[in-house]
């Protein structure tokens, strides 16, 4: 009776961390698209009358992904030295992966006391996505 018990338990961990290892590489490859996805917004507040797009800072702070998702997006990039400096327009974008979800953060500050952005969760399936929650954030 107990062997039968142990085994039963054994496949139910071993189908739960499959499902788990299947819902992370989803989102991993769902990733890059729900990123772009909210990249409208932040490109949107940084177009210029003419069309163009002005050129960003990247404070000291900002990680790696800030920088790939911005040149992805064909947003020109400057690095600030320091965050003492006067480096205006700057834009952070953070994502989260969860087994089937990926949250996407985004902020732009304009100067020293205006900024906004949105936080969005989507479910994620192998690159296709789905809008489950959108937030409006201020920056400051």
């Amino acid at each position: 009776m107990w062997q039968r018990v142990t085994n039963v338990l054994r496949k139910i961990i071993i189908c739960l961390i499959a499902i788990a290892g299947i819902g992370y590489t989803s989102s991993l490859m769902s990733r890059s698209s729900c990123e772009s996805h909210r990249m409208s917004g932040i490109l949107d507040s940084l177009r210029l009358p003419n069309g163009q797009i002005q050129p960003t800072f990247l404070l000291p702070t900002h990680g790696r992904r800030t920088k790939i998702v911005l040149k992805k997006a064909g947003v020109p990039v400057k690095h600030c030295l320091d965050e003492k400096s006067d480096c205006f327009p700057w834009v952070e974008v953070n994502s989260a992966v969860l087994p089937f979800m990926v949250a996407v953060k985004w902020e732009v500050s304009d100067g020293a006391l205006s900024g906004y952005g949105e936080s969005a969760l989507f479910f994620c399936m192998f690159g296709l996505r789905w809008l489950i929650h959108e937030e409006s954030l201020w920056v400051s």
